[in-house]
């Protein structure tokens, strides 16, 4: 039977429109640049996200999406993440569920030359060649807006999951987390109505568990009330007109995509953080443990041609291990040095930065570090010739 209220409001309103198509992401191009970009082309429900990723330093974060149209939520979910020789992000399924797939290179292994013996006076050799930089990971690829994806609880093996799946809800991920040596470690379930179903093993994915929260006490339960009497049946009302149907709803959209990488060396892994509204969709990607190892030294290199006698120079070395970020575009204090003469050298973890492109010099006693942020317990060298 409708509703006095419902009748009214439909006589009002009209029906309800028809609900909005969902937004389709797909991943177009994968390509390397000095830059590190993101952007997406095509309009809703059909767009395409093309990436462009940096070798060596941090790139900046891509220029902000399309908004696309409001639709359906969307169930995003990380599937496998291994290691491999090319960068490659994949999406598979289809909207409203789709998993997110992850192929990462391990930095390659610099090398670099040490410096020269210093010679007789008047005769300097010439600097070895400086080793390649190790490659910055890429950007994760925004998926389809949807349900947020989090790791509900973790658990230190399966058998206590099972114990405790009462109180998960429907719906909700969870992880196990003991040590590499037990087989179930970083296994991903995702609960159902009852019991728990596998997903994927995400391997190296150490480092997702957060802490656990105090549990709540229960509040006590209140007393039912009296049923009350029932009223007295109305008569029906006539049969109002139908309204126009509605406008049909808009398609889903995205907002910024971010990615961060620390500096760290060991298995490669990513976490996935989604954020804003369906209409603007965010999501940042936290790669782990992409830097290279450090390169073995490099061979002797040949002696050079004896130089003119010249007056004999002043090096100064400075070796500084940072205790906290220096942030990108600001004053950092270095030795003092010659402006604009190349008597200024700078090492970072044993790789010698280039000017104009990795910094910039300010003045006689300051740099700074461009579009870059130093991480904390980073090894910098800093070398003036005078």
């Amino acid at each position: 039977m409708v509703s006095k209220e419902n009748k009214e409001f439909r006589e009002k309103n009209g029906d309800k429109g028809d609900v909005g198509p969902a937004n389709v992401l797909t991943i177009g191009t994968v390509e390397a640049g000095e830059e590190a970009s993101a952007n997406i082309t095509g309009n809703p429900p059909n767009q395409v996200l093309n990436l462009i990723l940096p070798r060596g330093e941090k790139g900046n974060a891509g220029e902000k999406g399309e908004t696309g149209d409001v639709g359906p939520s969307n169930t995003l979910s990380i599937g496998t993440v291994v290691s491999g020789n090319e960068a490659k992000v994949t999406i598979s399924g289809n909207s409203p569920n789709q998993v997110l797939n992850f192929t990462l290179p391990k930095g390659d292994k610099g090398d670099i030359g040490p410096e020269g013996p210093q010679g007789v006076q008047g005769e300097q050799g010439v600097q070895g060649e400086q080793g390649e930089q190790g490659p910055q990971g890429i950007q994760g690829e925004k998926g389809e807006p949807g349900k947020d994806f989090s790791i509900f609880k973790t658990y230190s093996s399966v058998e206590d999951m099972e114990t405790d799946k009462s109180n998960v809800e429907e719906g909700s991920f969870v992880l196990i987390t003991s040590n590499v040596e037990d087989p179930d470690n970083a296994k991903l379930y995702v609960k159902g109505s009852s019991d728990f179903t596998f997903l994927t093993d995400l391997s190296g994915a150490q480092g997702l568990k957060g802490e656990k929260g105090d549990k709540g006490e229960t509040g006590a339960q209140g007393p039912q009330g009296e049923q009350g009497p029932q009223g007295i049946q109305g008569q029906q009302g006539l049969q109002g007109i139908q309204g126009e149907k509605g406008d049909t709803g808009a398609a889903a959209g995205f907002g910024n995509v971010t990615a961060t990488i620390d500096n760290n060396v060991g298995t490669p892994s990513v976490v996935v953080t989604t954020g804003g509204t369906n209409t603007a969709k965010t999501f940042n990607f936290a790669f782990k443990n992409l830097k290279g190892e450090k390169g073995s030294t490099g061979a002797q290199g040949p002696k050079g041609d004896k130089g003119e006698p010249g007056e004999n120079p002043t090096i100064s070395v400075t070796s500084v291990t940072t205790t906290e970020e220096i942030m990108q575009n600001t004053n950092y204090t270095v030795p003092e040095y010659t402006l604009g003469d190349d008597s200024l050298s700078v090492f970072f973890e044993g790789c010698k930065l280039i000017k104009e492109k990795n910094y910039i010099e300010v003045d006689s006693t300051h740099i700074q570090f461009k579009d870059w942020t130093v991480p904390s317990g980073s090894n910098l060298e800093i070398i003036v010739r005078n």
